[in-house]
């Protein structure tokens, strides 16, 4: 849903910086949904915390996908992977 409505956003950041849309979009993608997974009142932590009936602030030590997506997001800008 955040690449639908920041597409104009992607393509900005596109031609800026000399990527490829593609590029772009994976990464504003990749970038929102880890900070999305990371705050404590997120919609996944939300959704997993109301199953396991425990407070979000519970489960925020262990969640560490949101901040491995993070640093794999920061590794692909400075390693400059092959487009």
């Amino acid at each position: 849903m955040a690449i639908v409505i920041t597409g104009p956003v992607a393509k900005d950041i596109a031609t800026r910086f000399r990527i490829t849309a593609k590029r772009a979009a994976s990464l504003l993608d990749l970038f929102a949904s880890s900070f999305q997974g990371v705050i404590p009142y997120g919609a996944q932590v939300l959704a997993a915390v109301s199953f396991a009936e425990v407070s979000p602030l519970v489960v925020a030590p262990y969640n560490f996908y949101g901040f491995l997506t993070f640093l794999c997001g920061l590794a692909a800008i400075s390693f400059r992977f092959p487009r």
